[in-house]
């Protein structure tokens, strides 16, 4: 469950790389039914602090929709934005950019 999805500048479309991506962790959570997730979407700093709140949370979102299309529950599903809080790199450079404009998957406790 440590993947992460990666994003194009800007966007919150998942490409074929991201869905594919998207594809494993259903299968996991189809295998896991007991377990619920928090999805977090991320930003790279290049836009204003609420732009990028607002794309993570599309981000976290759109990575949810897919999700329930595999017949996830709805319910085991969280999301949520960082949005450029909390980038891997720090650098500003292109390369960095693109590794921090994510989604990230965190198990929740059983309740």
């Amino acid at each position: 469950m440590s993947r992460q999805v990666y994003f194009a500048f800007n966007s919150c479309q998942l490409d074929e790389q991201a869905q594919t991506l998207v594809l494993e962790q259903a299968a996991w959570l189809a295998a896991n039914p007991g377990v619920s997730i928090e999805i977090i979407g991320y930003c790279d700093q290049s836009g204003p602090k609420d732009y990028n709140m607002a794309l993570g949370k599309k981000r976290a979102n759109a990575v949810k929709t897919f999700l329930e299309s595999l017949g996830i529950e709805p319910q085991r599903l969280t999301e949520v934005s960082h949005g450029e809080k909390s980038p891997i790199r720090t650098t500003t450079n292109q390369a960095a950019a693109r590794i921090n404009r994510r989604v990230e998957f965190k198990i929740q406790p059983a309740a």
